[in-house]
């Protein structure tokens, strides 16, 4: 598999609160991918999914080389969603004596002709093949409802004042809503997960016509972050993809 992700602070932004990880797990030609974008104020939010990513890494890595089946990746997943979650917490009551620490998280393990998704907030995964993007995951934030129920269009999103508003993420309680998917893969789907730093400036067609221009997962991730930032750069940005080849 062809793998590629770059992340960038923005022009606004003083720090960077995302967070991802890109790793291969064994030697069974699977892919760990993970993305989170942190809230929390301070440092809070870097320390929030600097913690989602070690904690899913661990946790993903442990089950990987004891008890690896197939049809467990989802549970593995959401093992190490859970873990973050509990550490998120205990480490912001530790700081601050509250829990106001917080992260959305997007993780994907690539195995076979397979991609298992766990996913809360509003960082998103899209799928894209020779017949187009899809967009995956679905936003747990207000406008992510709102484009549900039919009462705004991305474009609207895209400018909408409450868009950073999120009704979901780790750490704010003990038990978050977590979505769960599997996606079957063909030949050269690029599964690709980023930050709302990409998507609230840039459009899935946009996302879908960058990817088809370029040659590799390094300047599609490099293109696309670069996109952003000539669009203001006003949040951080985080893009990880992953190409699927039949065999490894």
């Amino acid at each position: 598999m062809e793998c590629s992700a770059f992340t960038h602070p923005g022009l606004v932004r003083p720090s960077n609160e995302d967070s991802f990880c890109l790793k291969e797990l064994g030697e069974s030609s699977a892919v760990l991918a993970v993305v989170a974008d942190g809230m929390g104020g301070h440092e809070g939010g870097e320390i929030a999914s600097r913690i989602a990513v070690s904690a899913i890494e661990s946790v993903v890595t442990a089950s990987w080389k004891t008890h690896l089946d197939p049809g467990a990746c989802l549970s593995i997943v959401a093992d190490g969603v859970a873990a973050a979650n509990r550490l998120i917490q205990e480490e912001s009551i530790k700081r601050y004596g509250t829990r106001c620490m917080g992260t959305t998280v997007t993780a994907a393990v690539i195995h076979g002709n397979r991609v298992h998704l766990g996913h809360a907030g509003d960082s998103r995964a899209y799928l894209i093949s020779r017949y187009g993007i899809s967009q995956v995951t679905e936003d747990h934030s207000i406008v992510g409802e709102m484009m549900r129920d039919g009462n705004l269009t991305e474009a609207e999103a895209m400018r909408h004042p409450g868009r950073n508003i999120l009704t979901n993420a780790l750490g704010t309680s003990d038990y978050p809503r977590l979505d769960l998917h599997t996606e079957a893969l063909e030949q050269g789907d690029i599964v690709l997960l980023c930050t709302d730093g990409l998507t609230n400036l840039v459009s899935r067609e946009e996302i879908l016509g960058v990817a088809r221009g370029c040659p590799s997962l390094d300047v599609l991730v490099r293109s696309l972050v670069d996109l952003a930032n000539a669009r203001g750069g006003y949040d951080n940005t985080t893009v990880v993809a992953v190409r699927f080849r039949d065999g490894g």
